[in-house]
């Protein structure tokens, strides 16, 4: 009678010992416990679904008579097939029209391009005169040298002269629906109003002054004729968007980011870019999600085990669906995606100081696994 009151002991103080292991494992990963060198900015999500699927994936391959007639406003009078894909064009009154399906080297999307005097300097200041997203910037360093982190922001939904706001998202979205493509979502939207672009314009030429790019040239003070509409959509399946950003931590063989980049402009549509789509099949398997604050703290974990010296902030975390290869298939798998931003400096030399910029990175960390997905062949 006694072995046995001694084993049911045993039992007791072993699971309590777990627990307790437990208890302690998730507190050293709290939030209240990282290194001075690491602030989470970041508003967790307080909504989020218990369980997601993955799916059976491949790239969408939009239908090149639909995708003609949903966007191209004259009859295409060349066709070729470069590496791309189809590309037809159409020219006529000073109009280059430009339709290119991505279907081999780049698979998955579309590109239109509308092409006049007008347009080409909308196209030309857009990305120059606005704030970008932190998933925007690749690496290159230009772009923020040239005052793109102090620019103001655009206003989302403001009308401009030329065109009521909803009146051109409602338009947009027809198009997209009539030439075929996945379900998608607004991301966000940007009313480029004459206004911020030349109170930007100034910021840019001011960098630019003192940049010592001697071959790019200052812009000229912009009209109303220049106003556009900006607008990113993302794909989207089960409420759930597809990421944008560029998340593998390694050299990887192919990108799976999706994206959907659109300016409209007082002629209509001018671009049109919409990357890394996909076409999704069966339902693979249902999983369980973690919680953001649990996909946070296995990069706590990993954080903490090496000394840093440089100040980083989580500013971003968002459950999206990753595209990952599997062999010779794809899979659309969910993942909570830290967006970071670390404060760096350049190296500098004798004649010049190191420049300071802020490097951005984003990680994924599989929703159901709770691992740091390492590159697009991740499947673990």
């Amino acid at each position: 009678m006694k072995k046995r009151y001694y084993s049911w002991f045993c039992v007791i103080c072993t699971v309590l010992l777990v627990f307790s292991g437990c208890s302690e494992e998730r507190k050293a990963s709290t939030p209240e416990e990282v290194p001075p060198t690491l602030t989470i900015t970041a508003e967790l999500p307080s909504e989020y679904p218990e369980t997601a699927t993955k799916y059976q994936a491949d790239w969408c391959n939009v239908n090149e008579q639909s995708a003609v007639t949903a966007f191209m406003r004259q009859e295409p009078t060349q066709r070729e097939v470069w590496a791309q894909g189809p590309t037809l064009r159409a020219e006529a009154d000073g109009v280059e029209e430009t339709l290119v399906l991505l279907q081999t080297v780049t698979p998955g999307g579309l590109i239109y391009h509308w092409k006049t005097a007008e347009s080409e300097k909308i196209e030309n200041v857009c990305d120059n005169l606005r704030k970008m997203r932190p998933w925007e910037y690749s690496g290159d360093l230009v772009s923020q040298t040239l005052g793109t982190l102090e620019m103001e922001e655009y206003p989302a939904e403001e009308d401009l002269s030329f065109l009521p706001y909803e009146e051109a998202k409602s338009h947009l979205e027809e198009t997209m629906t009539a030439c075929g493509m996945p379900s998608v979502e607004l991301y966000f939207s940007e009313s480029h109003r004459l206004e911020v672009m030349n109170h930007n314009r100034e910021i840019y030429n001011a960098a630019l002054e003192g940049s010592g790019y001697s071959n790019v040239k200052p812009i000229d003070e912009l009209t109303k004729s220049e106003e556009h509409y900006y607008f990113v959509y993302r794909q989207v399946q089960d409420g759930i968007p597809f990421t944008s950003a560029i998340w593998p931590r390694s050299t990887r063989s192919e990108a799976t980011e999706s994206s959907i980049v659109v300016i409209v402009g007082e002629e209509g549509l001018i671009e049109f870019s919409a990357n890394g789509l996909f076409s999704l099949g069966d339902p693979l398997e249902e999983c369980a999600i973690l919680s953001p604050q649990e996909a946070v703290n296995v990069y706590l974990e990993e954080y903490t085990q090496a000394i840093h010296f440089e100040n980083t902030r989580i500013t971003s975390v968002e459950l999206n669906y990753v595209v990952v290869k599997d062999g010779d298939s794809y899979m659309a798998r969910p993942a909570w995606m830290l967006t970071m931003e670390t404060d760096k400096t350049t190296e500098g030399t004798d004649a010049r100081p190191g420049t300071p910029y802020v490097e951005f990175e984003t990680l994924a960390v599989s929703a159901d696994t709770g691992i740091i997905l390492e590159r697009e062949t991740d499947t673990r």
